[in-house]
């Protein structure tokens, strides 16, 4: 991976090596949101549980769980 770079003030923008990644590359709006919550975070660290919970608190652990992972996926792909 190459050298990312995030903005989330006047909106969010992410960009790869200088190039910006397109709005279209973020097919879930969860993986966006993914992204944001691990920037913001101190070390850019949570735990599964935690984003579970903020993300998709209104889900079972194992819902939860597969959201996550589909998030992952797709952020990485973006």
């Amino acid at each position: 991976m190459g050298n990312v770079s995030l903005t989330l003030l006047g909106g969010f923008s992410a960009a790869v090596d200088g190039m910006p990644v397109a709005e279209s590359a973020w097919r879930l709006k969860k993986a966006r949101e993914l992204v944001k919550l691990l920037a913001l975070a101190p070390s850019h660290r949570l735990h599964r549980e935690q984003v579970m919970d903020l993300l998709w608190g209104d889900r079972g652990p194992g819902a939860a769980a597969n959201n996550l992972n589909q998030a992952v996926y797709l952020a990485r792909r973006a």
